[in-house]
């Protein structure tokens, strides 16, 4: 399974969730098929993600936790709208990277 360590392997995932999602995530041979990558454990791992951008133990805070909380909502809303499968999947796309990817970096 992916880890993220930084926010170098953040970007990364990104990516890839941009990249594979909604369902197009690959099939990875060595994996069980219950740790198979999908939508929503792309989103689970991104939401982990602004716990390494902004971890809560160094950013503390109102404005820190706004700032993850508004990071939350952001994935909560991309993930919802790559879930209905719309024809506007450039909508979600947009929420990560015109949003969440550029509150973080």
């Amino acid at each position: 399974m992916f880890v993220m360590e930084n926010k170098r392997d953040l970007r990364g995932r990104i990516a890839h969730v941009l990249l594979y999602a909604p369902n197009r995530f690959p099939i990875v041979d060595f994996l069980a098929d219950d740790d198979q990558m999908t939508l929503s454990k792309g989103f689970e791992q991104l939401h982990q993600g602004v716990e390494i951008a902004y971890p809560s133990s160094k950013f503390v805070g109102d404005a820190w936790d706004s700032k993850r909380k508004n990071l939350h909502a952001i994935l909560d809303k991309a993930h919802a709208l790559f879930k209905k499968r719309s024809p506007k999947k450039h909508n979600a796309a947009r929420l990560l990277l015109d949003e969440f990817d550029r509150m973080i970096f």
